[in-house]
């Protein structure tokens, strides 16, 4: 049971993502102008009574139906999986999982409930960047640690089956744990760079590829793209920067995507080397999904951001940081052994 709620919370937060995504897309980021209802309501108004009193209660916001049920189809999915976050959690304890998948469940409330304030920030604060950008980086946060709590629970049953001992997930002794983690944070600066861009309106700065306004180094400012915007009471719905400081978020964004692009093929070229066949799928599907992230984040510059094309980027961007931690977490773990586990100590390299 734990391990398929475990499949079914990766599941459900890959829809989180998918459909915070096309919330931002649809510009339905203030669809519900209040939090957690929807004008007041559990569902979007879409009655003539429903939408009179919509009205009265938020004159200021008038209903956008198909924004509206956006929002909250978003709100009601996370839900979903707060409530499947909860039951592992319980889960756990009541059946004695060793103590760092507890406190991994344990982390995962946390951060859920991090996530439900930061989604209520986001409407009550009218979208302001650094909330929307922390909130988007919530959810990656929810995915990086499910995909730790499958890799430890697998080695927990792996290693607690009667005709093991033990259990060995290092095939070599040379996995490259420096450049993988270097890629790693690098991978994790850049979907921050691209959750900026997003926040800030920044993604149709440079509707060109590889130049930016037709130039190799356009007019930037690092000052302006990294500056939080004053907080005041009006919306940031499409963004409040001038031109060059969009141009400067995009460019960076540009630069930090290269910069991951080097660290990763460096860190999949150093997995390929390795006796490991599973370790070589691995590196494969990295880097597949890594080529497939660059074509889109090309045609979602020369196309001028076509929905499918911004949705499949995000996605694939999800993807790829999961493929990256399900690669370091399931090498990281070198030897459990089953009275190891019993006492809840678990080893790694």
């Amino acid at each position: 049971m734990f391990e398929r709620l475990i499949n079914i919370s990766l599941i459900f937060v890959f829809i989180v993502i998918g459909l915070g995504a096309l919330t931002r897309l649809l510009d339905a980021g203030l669809g519900c102008p209040d939090w957690p209802g929807c004008y007041g309501q559990l569902i979007p108004p879409d009655t003539t009574e429903a939408l009179e009193q919509a009205e009265a209660l938020f004159p200021q916001a008038p209903v956008i139906e198909h924004q509206a049920w956006m929002e909250m189809i978003h709100r009601y999915a996370a839900g979903s999986l707060g409530i499947l976050v909860l039951a592992l959690t319980w889960i756990a304890f009541q059946t004695q999982k060793p103590p760092l998948l507890k406190k991994l469940t344990i982390t995962l409330c946390i951060v859920v409930v991090t996530q439900a304030l930061f989604g209520m920030w986001t409407v009550t604060l009218k979208l302001w960047p650094p909330v929307v950008t922390l909130h988007l980086l919530g959810g990656f946060t929810t995915l990086c640690l499910l995909i730790a709590l499958k890799s430890l629970n697998t080695s927990y049953i792996k290693a607690s089956k009667p005709s093991q001992n033990a259990v060995s997930f290092s095939t070599s002794g040379s996995f490259p744990k420096v450049s993988g983690v270097a890629a790693l944070f690098l991978l994790v600066l850049q979907i921050t760079l691209g959750a900026w861009t997003s926040s800030n309106y920044a993604g149709l700065a440079c509707p060109d590829f590889p130049t930016c306004q037709n130039q190799w180094l356009p007019d930037v400012s690092i000052n302006k793209a990294f500056e939080l915007p004053n907080y005041d009471d009006e919306s940031y719905l499409h963004g409040r920067s001038d031109a060059q400081t969009r141009v400067s978020i995009q460019y960076f964004h540009r630069l930090g995507a290269l910069l991951t692009t080097i660290a990763l093929l460096f860190f999949t070229y150093q997995l390929l080397k390795q006796s490991s066949t599973s370790n070589r799928y691995k590196a494969y599907g990295l880097l597949v999904l890594l080529f497939t992230q660059i074509i889109l984040g090309i045609l979602s510059a020369v196309l001028l951001l076509p929905l499918s094309v911004a949705l499949g980027h995000n996605l694939v961007a999800a993807s790829l940081l999961a493929m990256l931690v399900w690669i370091l977490t399931s090498n990281l773990i070198h030897g459990v052994h089953h009275k190891e586990i019993e006492h809840g100590l678990i080893y790694h390299n």
